[in-house]
């Protein structure tokens, strides 16, 4: 506020009906590309805590196995004396023991795998560090870890202990003994509560892996509007005390790309002075269309603002929808013009031809001339913090338009282009011997950082979801196996009383698939709120895509089906005299 009436006092003329909004420089170098990353590790995180959730349903069914066979035991402990909650504090103090093992396991392999997560750092393809580190495990990490360990030990071993030690009905207890191997009804729901979560669970994270792995297929595979292939790169930073008047900048220019342009291999040449999703602060600039009235202050049309060389379009492979491109015409002496892209005269002119219309650049205190459109391109994804949309863009002329942003020097070859390195730094050093020349490097190895956020999120979440099926389908087989081999004597009575094997195939396989066509339908609702969190993730994909959440179904009911059939095939070759033998 005191900075806009501090303005509005100095220039009163100028002021009027605008106003000033005030933004960090982190907020005005990174856009939205902070929130973006941010809601992007978040849903990583939310991943990885859904892994966490089944590996931990997954030990709770261990240890509620566990202390059912042990019932015995701890019947005799609290017979002979021992209290309630003494043996919960041993069957606690166990489960903490497992979990500090596990946990020192896991930090050992985080350790191996730190290399992996490191080359799909997204760092590396963004020019900022402010909001990433490097992964390494510091302190931070360690206490996190161990916090994580402690809680997840106390929550998940808590319920077994509780079980376990709540013998109440002693003599019978141990009288019975193996004869309680399939444990209580209570029991048997905690089992079965535990593997429709550990499902559920499952198919929100394989949801969540197939959409981002999609929609980063999608990415790799988007019209850049250009053509990337054998393009070779590199950046000068020309001194505005050597090169002054402008027009010793353009004569550089001119003679380095005329002199390139005759090298063997060299099919064009042209400069610009940001090339395509650069990993550089773009250049933007406000307009005015003739004949229509100045911009709302709030609602400013803003293009990127490209200064080209000619021959720089035909040089990136851009294609010409009307007119013509910049050419060797478009000097300080001839009339502005521009060339537009497609979405720059849709929103300029909605509905109408660009051709032969003007506009022109506005900023504060500056007057600059009308320009002509002389040619409509096709759209070029420009930028890098907003490649999944297309922005407008205007190309004007680098001999008419003033100004000491770098030159971005752009080779098409029709050979490798990095054989050419070398005759072009010769070239640029004949012209001038103390220019400096940085950023070499081909158009595609440019590229390739550009998803690299994408990429991130796409691995690292799929290895999530498939690890989380993989668990699931254990603790699946896992309670099955359970299941079965307690209920071994029920098994032999019923084929010694004429049950087939396909009676007792569709016994066991009928309540494992119960269970897992409910833990599919609990997944799906969980999986269609969750993944509402990942629509600005995610590109030209729903986040409630159907054909994903159909496929991740039938994967997860296959699973389910093969995980079931092994205990029940065990179960079919069960000998009826064998089995009875224990009862």
């Amino acid at each position: 506020k005191a900075i806009d009436g501090q303005l509005e006092q100095e220039y009163p003329d100028f002021r009027r009906g605008w106003s000033v909004k005030v933004i960090s420089l982190r907020q005005e170098l990174l856009g939205d590309l902070e929130g973006h990353v941010r809601r992007a590790l978040f849903i990583l995180m939310a991943g990885v805590g859904f892994l966490l959730l089944i590996c931990c349903a997954n030990v709770a069914n261990l240890q509620l196995a566990r202390g059912i066979s042990r019932e015995r035991e701890l019947a005799l402990r609290r017979a002979l004396g021992a209290g309630r909650w003494r043996l919960i504090r041993q069957l606690l103090t166990e489960s903490m023991l497992l979990a500090l093992l596990g946990g020192a396991a896991g930090l050992i392999l985080a350790n191996w795998l730190l290399p992996i997560l490191a080359a799909l750092n997204p760092i590396r393809g963004i020019s900022f560090a402010a909001f990433f580190h490097n992964f390494e495990l510091d302190q931070r990490v360690l206490v996190f870890a161990l916090f994580i360990t402690l809680l997840t030990g106390v929550v998940f071993g808590l319920l077994p202990a509780l079980k376990g030690a709540g013998a109440d009905e002693l003599m019978p207890r141990i009288k019975e003994g193996d004869q309680r191997r399939n444990g209580t009804a209570s029991g048997r729901r905690w089992f079965n509560a535990l593997i429709v979560t550990e499902i559920a669970i499952a198919l929100t994270l394989l949801v969540c892996g197939g959409l981002m792995v999609r929609s980063f297929h999608r990415l790799q595979y988007v019209d850049l509007g250009f053509k990337p292939d054998n393009l070779l790169t590199m950046k000068m930073v020309l001194s505005d005390s050597k090169y002054s008047p402008y027009r010793v900048r353009v004569a550089f220019s001119d003679q380095v790309l005329e002199r390139i342009r005759h090298l063997s291999g060299v099919i064009a040449a042209g400069t610009t002075t940001n090339i395509p999703l650069e990993r550089e602060i773009a250049i933007d600039a406000v307009f005015d269309v003739e004949g229509r009235p100045p911009a709302n202050p709030n609602e400013v049309p803003i293009t990127s603002h490209r200064v080209v060389s000619p021959d720089y379009l035909e040089t990136l492979g851009v294609t010409l929808l009307k007119g013509r491109l910049i050419d060797k015409n478009d000097r300080a002496e001839s009339p502005p013009v521009v060339v537009v892209s497609q979405e720059f005269a849709r929103q300029a002119w909605p509905g109408e031809d660009a051709m032969g219309k003007r506009v022109r650049r506005v900023r504060a205190g500056q007057t600059f001339p009308w320009m002509t459109v002389v040619g409509v391109v096709k759209d070029v994804k420009e930028d890098l913090f907003n490649y999944r949309i297309n922005r407008p863009v205007w190309y004007v002329p680098y001999a008419q338009v003033e100004n000491n942003f770098p030159l971005n020097l752009v080779v098409r070859a029709s050979v490798d282009p990095t054989s050419l390195i070398g005759a072009v730094r010769d070239i640029i050093r004949s012209v001038d011997p103390d220019q400096p020349i940085s950023n070499i490097m081909t158009m595609n190895a440019n590229l390739s950082g550009v998803l690299v956020t994408e990429r991130f999120g796409a691995v690292l979440m799929g290895t999530l979801a498939v690890t989380g099926l993989l668990l699931a389908a254990i603790g699946l087989y896992g309670v099955m196996a359970y299941s079965v081999s307690h209920r071994t004597g029920e098994i032999g009575l019923r084929v010694a009383l004429g049950a087939q094997p396909k009676h007792i195939l569709e016994l066991i396989m009928g309540h494992g698939m119960k269970l897992t066509l409910l833990g599919v339908a609990i997944g799906l609702i969980l999986a269609w709120s969750t993944t509402r969190l990942l629509v600005s993730l995610l590109f030209e994909l729903s986040a409630t895509d159907a054909a994903t959440f159909s496929a991740i179904s039938l994967l997860l009911g296959l699973t389910g089906l093969l995980a079931c059939y092994l205990p029940a095939r065990a179960a079919m070759r069960l000998n009826p005299v064998e089995a009875l033998r224990y009862e």
